[in-house]
């Protein structure tokens, strides 16, 4: 038997807001997920895996197209870690309860609250919440199609998610 493969992918949404909360620009995007990513999906609902239940989403100002091999190694030494943002971690993904095979942080984005200029070209996802660290798994990443300009006291609000559906 010969099994054919289908894409499985999250998808963000990006929303700028200016300093009087005004909406900027928004972008919607789906990712790539790496391969480790895929394992670790198939291997904690299907293999008795460990399992993680905190992500933290990160940025990158880097233009850097994120590969199928990509690990939090490989990511922040080709795109390092935004940091220009207020609250000095990555901002945790607050997902709902998984509803119609959809996980997502709908009802809660993200915020990111800019401190200095920055110029946002990477998204990604992971199980660790320190700025920079190369440690954990890295199940999301998504480069943007132009380059996104913040500026100080800018807020950046970001929704991901992934659904499945009965093919």
């Amino acid at each position: 038997m010969i099994i054919q493969p289908y894409k499985i992918g999250f998808e963000y949404l990006f929303q700028a807001f200016d300093k009087a909360g005004k909406l900027k620009w928004e972008e919607r995007l789906r990712n790539l997920i790496p391969t480790a990513g895929l394992n670790y999906i198939v291997s904690a609902a299907m293999a008795g895996g460990s399992q993680y239940s905190t992500w933290y989403l990160g940025l990158s100002e880097t233009a850097y197209a994120p590969v199928a091999g990509e690990t939090m190694t490989t990511i922040m030494t080709n795109a390092p870690e935004c940091t220009a943002y207020a609250g000095g971690a990555r901002k945790t993904l607050s997902a709902g309860a998984v509803a119609a095979g959809l996980y997502s942080n709908t009802a809660s984005p993200a915020e990111f609250v800019f401190s200095g200029s920055a110029t946002i070209r990477v998204g990604f996802m992971s199980t660790v919440a320190t700025h920079s660290s190369t440690s954990g798994l890295l199940i999301s990443a998504v480069q943007f199609p132009s380059p996104k300009v913040m500026a100080t006291g800018e807020t950046l609000k970001v929704t991901a998610g992934v659904q499945l559906t009965a093919a």
